[in-house]
């Protein structure tokens, strides 16, 4: 076969050779599986996309260590006094947090903790 210049013929018109038909029912979906799986995943995804992957068996599910989404409201660490609304949510337990209370760290430290 990859030898061989033989047309297939149901590319029709497009008279693609039997290796690349071949290629593109087999591999190019191997190499795409990954990216697929991770596209699913995401939430805010147009419902078209979602219903097409889906249909190929791709279903979306909610990875560990995943940020949650929640809506906004009032920071779990501030005084009630400051009333600060924030939409930013901890990775681990999804409690409200303000940009005063949160702590940027970098991959190397967190992966030590």
């Amino acid at each position: 076969m990859h030898s061989s210049k033989t047309i297939d013929e149901s590319s029709g018109l497009a008279k693609k050779p039997e290796i690349i038909t071949f290629y593109n029912a087999t591999k190019a979906k191997q190499l795409m599986d990954e990216q697929l799986q991770y596209r699913a995943t995401i939430l805010s995804l147009p419902k078209n996309i979602k219903t097409r992957l889906n249909i190929y068996g791709y279903k979306p599910t909610l990875q560990v260590g995943e940020q949650r989404v929640r809506a906004s409201g009032r920071c779990q660490f501030c005084d009630r006094q400051r009333d600060r609304k924030t939409t930013k949510v901890c990775t681990n337990c999804a409690k409200l947090i303000c940009r005063d209370h949160l702590v940027e760290v970098c991959p190397e430290c967190f992966s030590e903790m």
